[in-house]
Protein backbone atom coordinates (compact mmCIF):
# COMPACT_ATOMS: atom_id res chain seq x y z
CA UNK A 1 0.00 0.00 0.00
CA UNK A 2 3.15 2.43 0.63
CA UNK A 3 4.67 1.74 -2.55
CA UNK A 4 1.47 2.10 -4.55
CA UNK A 5 0.82 5.36 -2.21
CA UNK A 6 4.57 6.52 -3.43
CA UNK A 7 4.00 6.03 -7.05
CA UNK A 8 0.40 8.10 -6.62
CA UNK A 9 1.58 10.38 -4.86
CA UNK A 10 4.64 11.17 -7.31
CA UNK A 11 2.13 11.33 -10.17
CA UNK A 12 3.83 7.99 -12.35
CA UNK A 13 0.89 6.55 -14.13
CA UNK A 14 3.42 2.75 -13.89
CA UNK A 15 3.77 2.86 -17.50
CA UNK A 16 1.48 1.54 -20.63
CA UNK A 17 2.29 -0.87 -22.93
CA UNK A 18 2.08 0.76 -26.45
CA UNK A 19 2.54 -1.28 -29.53
CA UNK A 20 5.75 0.29 -31.66
CA UNK A 21 7.30 -1.02 -34.90
CA UNK A 22 11.09 -0.44 -35.95
CA UNK A 23 11.93 0.97 -39.39
CA UNK A 24 11.89 -2.29 -40.73
CA UNK A 25 8.12 -2.53 -40.59
CA UNK A 26 8.49 -5.32 -37.61
CA UNK A 27 6.20 -4.27 -34.72
CA UNK A 28 7.43 -4.59 -31.05
CA UNK A 29 6.12 -3.71 -27.60
CA UNK A 30 7.55 -1.28 -25.29
CA UNK A 31 6.37 0.81 -22.06
CA UNK A 32 5.78 4.26 -21.50
CA UNK A 33 7.74 5.75 -18.59
CA UNK A 34 6.08 8.41 -16.28
CA UNK A 35 5.05 11.83 -16.91
CA UNK A 36 1.57 13.17 -18.67
CA UNK A 37 0.85 11.88 -22.07
CA UNK A 38 0.20 13.86 -25.28
CA UNK A 39 -3.22 12.67 -27.66
CA UNK A 40 -0.49 11.28 -30.02
CA UNK A 41 1.21 9.11 -27.62
CA UNK A 42 -2.01 7.09 -26.58
CA UNK A 43 -1.69 5.89 -30.34
CA UNK A 44 -0.39 2.90 -31.33
CA UNK A 45 3.13 3.45 -33.69
CA UNK A 46 0.99 1.76 -37.12
CA UNK A 47 -1.77 4.13 -37.02
CA UNK A 48 0.96 7.84 -36.60
CA UNK A 49 3.16 5.81 -39.17
CA UNK A 50 -0.07 5.37 -41.38
CA UNK A 51 -1.19 9.51 -40.74
CA UNK A 52 2.79 10.31 -41.43
CA UNK A 53 2.06 8.31 -44.94
CA UNK A 54 -0.63 10.33 -45.66
CA UNK A 55 1.28 13.60 -44.59
CA UNK A 56 4.15 12.47 -46.83
CA UNK A 57 1.84 12.06 -49.73
CA UNK A 58 -0.05 14.96 -50.20
CA UNK A 59 3.52 17.51 -49.03
CA UNK A 60 4.31 20.06 -51.40
CA UNK A 61 7.58 20.45 -50.71
CA UNK A 62 10.62 18.77 -48.81
CA UNK A 63 10.40 21.64 -46.13
CA UNK A 64 6.96 20.57 -45.22
CA UNK A 65 7.75 16.79 -45.12
CA UNK A 66 10.85 17.75 -42.86
CA UNK A 67 8.22 20.22 -41.26
CA UNK A 68 6.78 17.28 -39.97
CA UNK A 69 9.13 15.22 -38.82
CA UNK A 70 10.79 17.86 -36.59
CA UNK A 71 7.42 17.95 -34.42
CA UNK A 72 9.06 15.72 -31.52
CA UNK A 73 10.91 12.58 -31.75
CA UNK A 74 8.68 10.23 -32.12
CA UNK A 75 7.24 11.63 -35.43
CA UNK A 76 11.09 12.02 -36.75
CA UNK A 77 11.61 8.00 -35.53
CA UNK A 78 8.35 7.34 -37.04
CA UNK A 79 9.09 9.66 -40.24
CA UNK A 80 12.19 7.57 -41.13
CA UNK A 81 9.76 4.19 -41.56
CA UNK A 82 9.66 2.77 -45.25
CA UNK A 83 6.24 3.25 -45.67
CA UNK A 84 6.31 6.93 -45.26
CA UNK A 85 9.68 7.20 -47.15
CA UNK A 86 7.93 4.88 -50.03
CA UNK A 87 4.60 7.31 -50.20
CA UNK A 88 6.31 10.69 -50.01
CA UNK A 89 4.89 12.99 -52.75
CA UNK A 90 7.13 13.80 -55.77
CA UNK A 91 7.08 17.46 -54.54
CA UNK A 92 8.65 16.43 -51.37
CA UNK A 93 11.75 14.92 -53.07
CA UNK A 94 11.84 17.80 -55.06
CA UNK A 95 15.27 18.84 -54.24
CA UNK A 96 17.02 21.75 -56.18
CA UNK A 97 20.41 22.42 -57.57
CA UNK A 98 21.52 25.43 -55.65
CA UNK A 99 20.69 23.48 -52.53
CA UNK A 100 22.18 20.19 -52.72
CA UNK A 101 24.40 18.61 -50.40
CA UNK A 102 25.32 15.17 -48.65
CA UNK A 103 21.71 15.36 -46.69
CA UNK A 104 19.52 15.47 -49.53
CA UNK A 105 22.05 12.92 -50.76
CA UNK A 106 21.00 10.75 -48.30
CA UNK A 107 17.38 11.59 -48.12
CA UNK A 108 16.94 10.69 -51.85
CA UNK A 109 18.61 7.63 -51.44
CA UNK A 110 17.17 6.48 -48.21
CA UNK A 111 13.83 7.48 -50.30
CA UNK A 112 14.72 5.38 -52.88
CA UNK A 113 15.74 2.77 -51.25
CA UNK A 114 12.23 2.53 -49.23
CA UNK A 115 10.83 1.99 -52.71
CA UNK A 116 9.84 5.87 -53.64
CA UNK A 117 9.97 5.44 -57.54
CA UNK A 118 9.78 9.71 -57.48
CA UNK A 119 13.04 9.54 -56.04
CA UNK A 120 14.66 6.86 -57.72
CA UNK A 121 14.28 9.06 -60.74
CA UNK A 122 15.56 11.96 -59.35
CA UNK A 123 18.57 10.72 -57.67
CA UNK A 124 19.23 8.01 -61.43
CA UNK A 125 18.76 11.06 -63.35
CA UNK A 126 21.53 13.40 -60.91
CA UNK A 127 23.73 10.52 -60.81
CA UNK A 128 23.89 9.79 -64.73
CA UNK A 129 24.27 13.10 -66.03
CA UNK A 130 25.86 15.17 -63.07
CA UNK A 131 28.23 12.79 -61.47
CA UNK A 132 28.44 11.28 -64.74
CA UNK A 133 28.14 7.60 -62.45
CA UNK A 134 26.61 5.90 -65.90
CA UNK A 135 26.08 2.56 -63.89
CA UNK A 136 24.69 3.61 -60.95
CA UNK A 137 22.10 6.13 -61.96
CA UNK A 138 21.00 3.42 -64.66
CA UNK A 139 20.32 1.36 -61.90
CA UNK A 140 18.56 3.82 -59.55
CA UNK A 141 16.21 4.88 -63.51
CA UNK A 142 15.49 0.94 -63.49
CA UNK A 143 14.53 0.27 -60.36
CA UNK A 144 12.28 3.74 -60.97
CA UNK A 145 10.89 2.11 -64.22
CA UNK A 146 10.46 -0.67 -62.12
CA UNK A 147 8.03 0.68 -60.04
CA UNK A 148 6.16 2.21 -62.47
CA UNK A 149 7.50 5.43 -63.55
CA UNK A 150 6.82 6.69 -66.52
CA UNK A 151 9.37 9.37 -66.42
CA UNK A 152 11.73 6.53 -65.88
CA UNK A 153 10.88 4.60 -68.52
CA UNK A 154 11.39 7.45 -71.36
CA UNK A 155 14.37 8.79 -70.10
CA UNK A 156 15.77 5.29 -70.04
CA UNK A 157 14.27 5.34 -73.98
CA UNK A 158 16.43 8.58 -74.78
CA UNK A 159 20.02 7.43 -72.73
CA UNK A 160 19.15 4.02 -75.34
CA UNK A 161 18.21 6.43 -78.63
CA UNK A 162 21.46 8.21 -78.22
CA UNK A 163 23.50 5.77 -76.43
CA UNK A 164 24.23 8.62 -73.99
CA UNK A 165 27.61 7.18 -71.59
CA UNK A 166 28.28 4.93 -74.36
CA UNK A 167 30.44 4.69 -77.49
CA UNK A 168 28.17 5.93 -80.72
CA UNK A 169 27.81 2.33 -81.80
CA UNK A 170 26.21 1.19 -78.26
CA UNK A 171 22.74 2.84 -79.45
CA UNK A 172 19.72 0.03 -78.74
CA UNK A 173 17.08 1.81 -81.18
CA UNK A 174 14.62 -1.36 -80.63
CA UNK A 175 15.36 -1.20 -76.72
CA UNK A 176 14.42 2.25 -76.86
CA UNK A 177 11.64 1.81 -78.79
CA UNK A 178 10.59 -0.78 -76.02
CA UNK A 179 10.43 1.54 -72.92
CA UNK A 180 9.25 4.29 -74.89
CA UNK A 181 6.15 2.18 -76.08
CA UNK A 182 5.86 1.57 -72.35
CA UNK A 183 5.89 4.95 -71.40
CA UNK A 184 3.69 6.38 -74.21
CA UNK A 185 0.90 3.33 -72.74
CA UNK A 186 0.81 5.27 -69.32
CA UNK A 187 0.32 8.47 -70.93
CA UNK A 188 3.52 9.83 -71.16
CA UNK A 189 3.41 12.84 -73.75
CA UNK A 190 7.21 13.17 -75.24
CA UNK A 191 6.95 9.44 -75.52
CA UNK A 192 3.81 9.35 -77.45
CA UNK A 193 5.11 11.92 -79.68
CA UNK A 194 8.45 10.09 -79.76
CA UNK A 195 6.82 6.76 -80.51
CA UNK A 196 5.34 8.35 -83.43
CA UNK A 197 8.59 8.98 -85.04
CA UNK A 198 9.89 6.11 -84.43
CA UNK A 199 6.56 3.68 -86.11
CA UNK A 200 6.55 6.43 -89.19
CA UNK A 201 10.80 5.49 -89.27
CA UNK A 202 9.95 1.75 -88.53
CA UNK A 203 12.37 1.97 -85.90
CA UNK A 204 12.09 -0.95 -83.21
CA UNK A 205 10.29 -3.12 -85.20
CA UNK A 206 7.03 -4.16 -83.28
CA UNK A 207 6.24 -0.52 -82.34
CA UNK A 208 4.24 0.15 -85.12
CA UNK A 209 0.60 1.42 -84.55
CA UNK A 210 -2.34 1.87 -86.56
CA UNK A 211 -1.80 5.11 -88.03
CA UNK A 212 1.33 5.92 -86.63
CA UNK A 213 1.10 9.39 -88.00
CA UNK A 214 -1.75 10.40 -85.67
CA UNK A 215 1.04 11.29 -83.15
CA UNK A 216 2.88 13.79 -84.91
CA UNK A 217 0.12 16.57 -85.18
CA UNK A 218 2.17 19.71 -85.11
CA UNK A 219 0.42 20.65 -81.78
CA UNK A 220 0.05 17.00 -80.25
CA UNK A 221 1.65 17.15 -76.57
CA UNK A 222 2.13 21.04 -76.64
CA UNK A 223 -0.26 21.71 -74.71
CA UNK A 224 1.42 21.62 -71.34
CA UNK A 225 3.26 24.81 -71.86
CA UNK A 226 2.91 27.34 -68.96
CA UNK A 227 2.76 31.10 -69.69
CA UNK A 228 5.86 32.64 -71.66
CA UNK A 229 6.21 29.58 -73.88
CA UNK A 230 8.16 27.75 -70.90
CA UNK A 231 7.37 24.50 -70.63
CA UNK A 232 6.31 23.04 -67.16
CA UNK A 233 9.49 20.99 -65.66
CA UNK A 234 9.81 18.04 -63.73
CA UNK A 235 12.28 18.50 -60.90
CA UNK A 236 14.70 16.21 -62.47
CA UNK A 237 14.94 18.17 -65.68
CA UNK A 238 15.06 21.51 -63.06
CA UNK A 239 17.65 20.13 -61.36
CA UNK A 240 19.69 19.53 -64.61
CA UNK A 241 19.11 22.56 -66.04
CA UNK A 242 19.78 24.86 -63.16
CA UNK A 243 23.11 22.47 -62.24
CA UNK A 244 24.64 23.19 -65.42
CA UNK A 245 23.55 26.69 -65.91
CA UNK A 246 26.32 27.06 -62.95
CA UNK A 247 29.43 28.50 -64.36
CA UNK A 248 31.57 26.64 -61.78
CA UNK A 249 30.68 23.74 -63.78
CA UNK A 250 31.02 23.73 -67.63
CA UNK A 251 30.40 21.08 -69.72
CA UNK A 252 32.78 18.71 -71.50
CA UNK A 253 34.51 20.12 -74.55
CA UNK A 254 32.95 20.24 -77.61
CA UNK A 255 29.74 18.82 -75.96
CA UNK A 256 26.10 21.12 -75.91
CA UNK A 257 23.03 21.02 -73.80
CA UNK A 258 20.20 20.34 -75.38
CA UNK A 259 17.98 23.43 -77.16
CA UNK A 260 15.04 23.03 -75.16
CA UNK A 261 15.49 25.09 -72.44
CA UNK A 262 12.92 22.80 -69.99
CA UNK A 263 15.07 19.72 -70.65
CA UNK A 264 18.54 20.45 -69.09
CA UNK A 265 20.15 16.62 -70.44
CA UNK A 266 23.57 17.71 -71.88
CA UNK A 267 25.58 15.45 -73.79
CA UNK A 268 27.67 12.93 -73.03
CA UNK A 269 30.29 12.80 -75.84
CA UNK A 270 30.43 14.88 -78.88
CA UNK A 271 27.64 15.37 -81.37
CA UNK A 272 25.79 13.18 -79.80
CA UNK A 273 22.26 14.98 -80.13
CA UNK A 274 20.16 15.59 -83.28
CA UNK A 275 20.39 19.32 -84.96
CA UNK A 276 18.02 21.11 -86.47
CA UNK A 277 18.06 20.82 -90.30
CA UNK A 278 17.32 24.25 -91.12
CA UNK A 279 19.70 25.63 -89.26
CA UNK A 280 21.89 23.11 -87.87
CA UNK A 281 22.66 25.50 -85.06
CA UNK A 282 20.22 24.08 -82.36
CA UNK A 283 20.60 20.60 -80.90
CA UNK A 284 18.25 18.38 -79.00
CA UNK A 285 18.09 15.18 -77.48
CA UNK A 286 15.28 13.61 -78.84
CA UNK A 287 12.16 14.46 -81.11
CA UNK A 288 10.10 15.64 -78.49
CA UNK A 289 12.44 17.84 -77.33
CA UNK A 290 12.73 19.51 -80.94
CA UNK A 291 8.99 19.76 -81.42
CA UNK A 292 8.66 21.71 -78.37
CA UNK A 293 10.74 24.38 -79.17
CA UNK A 294 9.80 24.50 -82.42
CA UNK A 295 6.57 25.29 -81.16
CA UNK A 296 7.70 27.67 -78.37
CA UNK A 297 10.43 29.65 -79.76
CA UNK A 298 12.74 28.22 -82.32
CA UNK A 299 10.45 28.65 -85.27
CA UNK A 300 10.81 32.43 -84.88
CA UNK A 301 14.36 32.50 -85.14
CA UNK A 302 15.58 29.47 -87.37
CA UNK A 303 16.64 30.53 -90.54
CA UNK A 304 18.68 28.23 -93.26
CA UNK A 305 22.69 27.77 -92.96
CA UNK A 306 22.25 29.41 -96.95
CA UNK A 307 20.92 32.67 -95.66
CA UNK A 308 23.25 33.18 -93.57
CA UNK A 309 25.84 32.78 -96.01
CA UNK A 310 24.84 35.05 -98.47
CA UNK A 311 24.07 37.77 -95.65
CA UNK A 312 27.41 36.86 -94.52
CA UNK A 313 28.45 37.55 -98.54
CA UNK A 314 26.37 40.72 -99.12
CA UNK A 315 27.84 42.09 -95.91
CA UNK A 316 31.33 41.36 -97.04
CA UNK A 317 30.70 42.82 -100.38
CA UNK A 318 29.00 46.10 -99.03
CA UNK A 319 32.38 46.54 -97.25
CA UNK A 320 34.47 46.09 -99.77
CA UNK A 321 32.32 48.71 -102.12
CA UNK A 322 32.94 51.21 -99.18
CA UNK A 323 36.89 50.70 -99.48
CA UNK A 324 37.01 51.02 -102.91
CA UNK A 325 34.57 54.23 -102.81
CA UNK A 326 36.65 55.51 -99.84
CA UNK A 327 39.80 54.87 -102.12
CA UNK A 328 38.93 56.30 -105.09
CA UNK A 329 37.56 59.99 -103.56
CA UNK A 330 41.06 60.27 -101.72
CA UNK A 331 42.50 59.41 -105.23
CA UNK A 332 40.54 62.14 -106.55
CA UNK A 333 41.67 64.85 -103.80
CA UNK A 334 44.92 64.32 -104.27
CA UNK A 335 46.28 67.16 -106.56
Amino acid sequence: MAARRSREEEGKPGGEKRRRIDGDGSPTEVVSGGGSTGAFDVLPDELVVSILADVAASADSPAHLASVMLTCRRFRELGKNNVVLARASAASVAVRAAKWSNGSYRFLLTCARAGNAEAAYILGMIMFYCYEKREFGSQLLAAAARRGSSEAMYSMAIIQFNGSGLPKDGRNIRFGASLCARAASRGHIDAIRELGHSAAAAAGGDCRPPGPHTCLYTDYGCSHVVAGGRRRQHAANAFLAEWFASPRRALAAGTRMCSQPACGRPETRRHEFRRCSVCNAAVYCSRACQAMHWKTAHKNTCAPVVNWLLAAGAAANADANAVAAAAAAYMAAMP
